[in-house]
């Protein structure tokens, strides 16, 4: 049995979940009367959808994504776009999501509701074919399945493909980019009043037929009443690394008061449009660990303009830099950056070679990100250096404590990176 962990508001849960081989073979379950009045397929059915083989393709906040083959027909609009006869199988994107209880069930279930909202057939925003959901008896957990079109890879894995290969996109390739995530938000944002609130190079998936974006994981996303302005408060959502400079400094302030969250406001749309800045900033110039802390007060507007002057193309560079306004009634909306995008943008190469530095994956979550920012935070203080490096020979002192500073130095670089969950608001 493998571990998986999930995150609900500010705590870390630990689930037990079956590997490939357990999976299939675990059929005990029980009835659940508000999953019975979901109506969702259950696990018979699942079985008899996917063959057993899988191939675990994330992990996320709440869940996995396995690649999945289909072994009949579970949706009409597959059988339009298959248009053959007899069936031929094909492999989805399974997006597994356990919960313990009801109402973190309820919380799990919110991606489904918000891609059930969505516009239908948009070329850019990730297809849901399918759920199901039933509850486990061994492992005391409810689960629930989304069953959804799969692409070829995220925006990170190609961002780190090409640092390794130092191969830029092109002008008309990142204007293509650009124009797809963009016009996606606005479009979500005018159908539905969505806004996303957790936009990363992670949750924009590409298909290479054509460089096509699709825009994933709605876990986090809120939907406003129409006739309400896009401000919110009371509301801490997304990745440190791409949250927008109020919500950084807010962050960063009430690490410690999370009672003050209703502190907190924001124009949702313009925090969007930030995050999408870094994540396009990044795309263009190959950055990963170059990012960090973009949102920091002035030192964080210094160094995100001396990034932006490495950017070439002057269309691009404007775009950007209306998108990366620590100020955000300066800061453009998606609207804003499609006149800006009105006109194509002609093939030409944008930057020259630049160092490559490392990319670090989070691995931690946001309690243990709390526990390690306050040892962080004491080892600074300290004015002598631990017992531990006193008993060590004077020749080798130097060196052990060069060691422990560049490992502090890693963790400080996870603890920005994971997602965060505080929303008083949600309902």
């Amino acid at each position: 049995m493998l571990k998986r962990q999930y995150m609900t508001q500010c705590q870390m849960v630990t689930l037990i979940q079956p590997q490939a081989n357990d999976l299939f073979d675990l059929i005990c379950f029980f009835d659940i009367f508000y999953i019975k009045q979901m109506s969702y397929p259950n696990i018979q059915v699942f079985l008899e959808d996917f063959d057993k083989e899988n191939e675990l393709l994330g992990k996320g906040t709440y869940g996995a994504v396995y690649k999945m083959k289909t072994k009949r027909i579970i949706n009409p609009e597959l059988e339009r776009e298959q248009d053959q006869v007899p069936f031929v199988s094909q492999y989805l994107a399974v997006k597994m999501m356990d919960a313990k209880t009801e109402k973190s069930f309820n919380t799990i279930q919110k991606e489904f509701l918000i891609l059930k909202s969505l516009p239908k057939q948009h070329p850019n925003i990730i297809k849901l074919y399918k759920s199901y959901a039933w509850a486990n008896q061994i492992t005391k957990t409810y689960t629930l399945v989304l069953v959804m079109e799969l692409a070829d890879k995220n925006l990170m894995t190609e961002i780190k493909e090409r640092i390794i290969s130092q191969k830029y996109f092109p002008d008309d390739q990142l204007h293509h980019i650009f124009l797809q995530c963009i016009q996606t938000l606005n479009d979500i944002k005018i159908h539905s009043n969505i806004y996303h609130r957790d936009i990363k190079p992670e949750n924009i998936l590409i298909k290479s037929s054509g460089l096509q974006i699709l825009l994933s994981d709605f876990g986090v996303s809120k939907k406003l009443m129409k006739e309400k302005l896009p401000t919110i408060a009371g509301t801490l959502v997304g990745t440190p690394l791409y949250l927008s400079p109020i919500l950084w400094n807010a962050f960063e302030s009430l690490k410690f008061q999370v009672a003050n969250i209703n502190k907190i406001v924001h124009n949702v749309e313009k925090s969007d449009v930030y995050s999408l800045g870094v994540t396009l900033l990044q795309t263009t110039l190959l950055l990963n660990s170059e990012i960090q802390k973009l949102n920091a007060g002035e030192q964080g507007q210094i160094r995100t303009n001396n990034l932006l002057k490495g950017v070439q193309n002057p269309r691009i560079q404007n775009i950007l830099t209306r998108m990366l306004e620590h100020d955000e009634k300066q800061r453009a909306s998606f609207q804003e950056l499609l006149q800006l995008l009105s006109e194509p943008i002609p093939k030409q190469m944008v930057q020259n070679k630049k160092p490559i530095f490392s990319y670090v994956e989070p691995k931690i979550g946001i309690k243990e990100q709390f526990s390690l920012q306050a040892k962080i935070n004491y080892q600074n203080n300290k004015n002598e250096p631990d017992q531990a490096f006193v008993n060590q020979k004077s020749d080798q002192k130097d060196e052990k404590i060069e060691q422990t500073n560049n490992s502090e130095t890693a963790q400080e670089s996870k603890l920005i990176q994971d997602p965060i969950l505080y929303d008083n608001k949600e309902k």
